[in-house]
Parts: structure tokens; sequence; C-alpha cells
């Protein structure tokens, strides 16, 4: 059996829109999207522990396909659903990922995907690339990157990776966007000091996509639809 090794997975995952981990011992790695009834019902008071009993389960080999759950809509399942406009209040909204802390790659022979030139970031300041994600020691690659822009509009903040030993669930009901032929999902956060952004997350092409900027108003939610638009019209090519 081929033995994985791999760094810290960073996902940023936030207010229950996913829940991913490593996927190390082979268990069903990738992007599983499933329903809120394909989890027991009230799990939304508690989503996070849902999502991550039904990982394991998942690893276990004991849960049934997506989709199949038969049961019907709880009252409570309704608020996992918010629009794209809606902002969380919690405690810290600062965009710092500590990427500076780190030399910015010279090339991007170590990473597993490579990025994507954009035209929505061409006016925009790159101030590093770094990896991320799950490192292949047989192929010394990384599954994937980190990136820090500095845009007209604000700090723009993203990581892009393969699904190489992890996987990832997230839940249809939370989908808010259509980026091209893909949804996503889409939402603010705010803290109490003043400090905001927005992230943007969909999977495409087989890679898991997630982006934040700075601030959280209709200018930052249209320029990172441009972004994801035109990186799915892109990715692959």
């Amino acid at each position: 059996m081929r033995k994985v090794f791999f760094a810290a997975v960073s996902t940023l995952i936030a207010s229950g829109f996913a829940f991913a981990e490593p996927a190390v011992q082979g268990p069903p790695r990738g992007h599983f999207e499933i329903s809120i009834k394909d989890l027991p019902p009230g799990s939304s008071k508690d989503l996070g522990a849902a999502m991550r009993e039904y990982s394991r389960s998942i690893a276990r080999g004991d849960q049934p396909k997506p989709g199949l759950s038969q049961r019907a809509m709880n009252p409570s399942d309704e608020v996992v659903s918010f629009p794209k406009e809606h902002v969380y209040e919690v405690d810290d909204a600062r965009l710092n990922w500590g990427l500076e802390k780190k030399p910015s790659l010279a090339d991007y022979a170590g990473l597993e995907i490579k990025p994507v030139d954009l035209e929505v970031t061409a006016s925009c300041e790159l101030v590093t690339t770094q990896p991320n994600g799950v490192y292949n020691r047989r192929d010394n690659v990384h599954s994937g990157f980190s990136r820090h822009y500095k845009c007209p509009l604000g700090d723009v903040y993203l990581r892009d990776m393969s699904f190489f030993g992890f996987r990832k669930i997230t839940i249809k009901e939370q989908n808010n966007i259509t980026i091209g032929s893909v949804q996503g999902r889409m939402s603010g956060f705010r803290d109490k000091v003043g400090n905001s952004y927005t992230m943007l997350s969909w999977v495409s092409n087989e890679v898991d996509h997630l982006v934040q900027m700075s601030g959280t108003n209709e200018e930052t939610r249209q320029w990172l639809i441009r972004y994801a638009e035109e990186l799915v019209s892109k990715e692959g090519k």
C-alpha cells in the first residue's frame, strides 16, 4: 500500500459550511455533497459535530450514498441555509493567514496543481505564493497552494488544492451561488472592532477552491464572483 505523508490541511472551514479532514488511511477521499436529510434530525443544532460523525461513518464504510435518505425535512433543518449576502458576527474577522512568514515560491514545480493567470487579478499585487494542502513525499509535491494579493478593493487570500489525501463534506442546501455550471457557498464575516471579509468556496475540476476578500459589500461579492467564474472557465485547459 502506498504511504502518504501529509502536512496540515488548511481548509479554513467556517460557520458549518463544510467539514474537511485528512483521509490518510485510504477510505474515501474527495468531495461528498450531502443533504441535510442525510444527517439525523436536529443536526443543525451542532452541524459541525454531525458532519464529523458522518465523515467517520464514511471511513468505516457504513454510510449510504449521499441523497438516498427518505426522511422528511425537519423544521430545524431550514436554518442551515442563508443568502449569499448574509454576514456572520464572529470574534475575529481579520484576514491574517500568516503567509508572509515564509518565502514565496520561486517556481511551481513542487505543486500538484498550478496557479492560473487571471484577468481579474491583473491589477492586483501578488504578495506571495506558498505550498499548501497534503504533501506527497513519493512525488515530492504539495496538493495545493495559497496566495495573498493586494487588490484595489482590498486584500485577497486564496487556497486551491486537489483531493489527494483528504475528504470534504458539504451540504447542498447551503449552496447559495452558481459559478458557471457548479454550485458554491458565499458568506460574510464581521467582528466588533470593524474587521470584515467575504468568503467564497466551491469545488470544480476536482479542485477545492476557497477565496476570501476583505469587506462585505456588494462590490466585494461581485469581485469574488468574477474571480470564480473566470477561474472555472480556464482551469483544466
